[in-house]
């Protein structure tokens, strides 16, 4: 009797390394995307807790100032003021200005398209960037902060709502 010849297969087939190139395409494609989306909320999540922590940063120093407060100072014109840096120091108001004018300088380095305002408001979450939509009444001051993701069209927001002891 004659004995079957085996064909025995050895090793892989070139179709079969090609299917598990293409799953294996796909899962690290998958990961990519998902380590960009990860970092993308990293991001997202450092850009709101700097602005959180400015809203506080300009609310301690108008704490600090509540002369320059009650004369709402704060909501004039920032302005770089040498004259706080000496010794001798400045009035409340020179002060609330120079405070607006580091504070706003802080956010617009570090805050893509930063926008702030500082003001009276009784209804603080209306507004956006160029038209606050300050009341400027009321007996809460108002931080609002505006930034606009990378990429992104849309502007984000942080309101800080406080009052100042008297």
């Amino acid at each position: 009797m004659r004995e079957r010849e085996c064909y025995c297969q050895n090793g892989f087939s070139l179709v079969e390394v090609l299917v598990a190139m293409v799953v294996l395409s796909v899962v690290l494609l998958g990961l990519i995307t998902t380590a960009a989306k990860n970092t993308q909320s990293i991001v997202s999540s450092d850009q709101s807790v700097l602005a959180t922590m400015y809203a506080a940063d300009i609310t301690n120093r108008m704490q600090a100032n509540p002369i320059g407060v009650q004369g709402n100072h704060y909501a004039k014109t920032p302005k770089e003021t040498l004259a706080c840096y000496q010794p001798a120091g400045c009035d409340p108001e020179l002060m609330a200005r120079m405070d607006l004018f580091e504070w706003q300088k802080n956010v617009a380095e570090h805050l893509p398209s930063g926008t702030v305002e500082v003001c009276l408001d009784e209804t603080p979450n209306d507004g956006e960037p160029g038209s606050p939509m300050c009341s400027l009444t009321g007996g809460k001051h108002v931080v609002k902060i505006w930034w606009r993701e990378d990429g992104a069209t849309e502007y984000q927001k942080t309101i800080f709502t406080f009052e100042v002891e008297k």
